[in-house]
């Protein structure tokens, strides 16, 4: 569920409707509701908590280029040319901080982009 569709889901539940009435305006199943419920009365929000652990390094974006890059047809690229296709130029001019060696062989690895041989 959106965040509007559950702020609008609690709003019915402060008007009284019950968890099934609730689920069958939005097409789901009642324990949903009743864990929704049970979330807002503990937080006050029903909005998500932030994922635990370190966020990417690598956006969407420099993913898109560095897979763009890797799959171009000719000689091998090497990891200076990885680097300088990953990296984004800002609005304001600016490069964002380029991504390490490390980060690139673990981005096109899951991608299976890369051999063994290829971490050189």
């Amino acid at each position: 569920m959106t965040v509007e569709e559950r702020d609008i889901a609690i709003k019915m539940l402060n008007e009284g409707c019950s968890n099934a009435e609730v689920a069958a305006h939005f097409n789901r199943d009642p324990a949903t509701i009743r864990k929704l419920r049970k979330k807002y009365s503990s937080t006050k929000s029903t909005k998500d908590k932030p994922r635990s652990g370190r966020p990417k390094v690598l956006s969407r974006q420099q993913e898109k280029l560095l897979c763009r890059a890797a799959h171009r047809p000719g000689p091998r690229i090497t990891y200076k040319e990885l680097t300088e296709a990953a990296t984004v130029v800002q609005p304001d001019g600016t490069t964002l901080k380029p991504p390490s060696t490390a980060t690139l062989y673990r981005a096109l690895r899951s991608r299976n982009l890369v051999t063994p041989r290829c971490k050189r």
